[in-house]
């Protein structure tokens, strides 16, 4: 599975952050009230615009998150842009590890069986304490 959306999954998700940043952007933009002309026929935007006009100075901080948002979600699509042959390693990566996995399943065992092995491990130590404190002489 990871063989086959390893590249679609990585493109996906760093797009859909950019998409979301500008969003969000959008969001805090409108509820900042700087677009009341443009959303007076919505009214649950207008009763929104209105309780966060009543708070005082908070419009404007919306306003100046919506853009910073905008300008994370710039940088991050330059970033992105910039690295993009580095991003395609990462995949090609991502493909050979779920192929590896694919042809050598018991390799998903090694965790567990070093977990189990610790636990005993520490199973037997504890014994072996509690059995010397059990069987030594208290003298007070």
């Amino acid at each position: 599975m990871l063989k086959c959306c390893a590249g679609v999954m990585v493109w996906f998700s760093l797009f859909g952050s950019v998409i979301a940043l500008v969003g969000l952007g959008v969001v805090l933009y409108i509820w900042s009230g700087e677009l009341q002309d443009f959303t007076s026929s919505v009214s649950v935007i207008n009763s929104a615009i209105s309780q966060v006009s009543a708070a005082g100075s908070t419009y404007q901080n919306y306003k100046y998150f919506a853009y910073a948002c905008w300008a994370l979600s710039g940088v991050a699509l330059i970033l992105i842009i910039c690295m993009c042959s580095q991003i395609a390693m990462a995949i090609a990566i991502a493909k050979a590890a779920g192929a590896f996995i694919n042809n050598t399943l018991s390799v998903l065992l090694v965790p567990f069986t070093n977990a189990v092995a610790a636990l005993l491990v520490w199973a037997v130590g504890v014994t072996g304490m509690i059995w010397l404190v059990a069987a030594a002489e208290w003298k007070l």
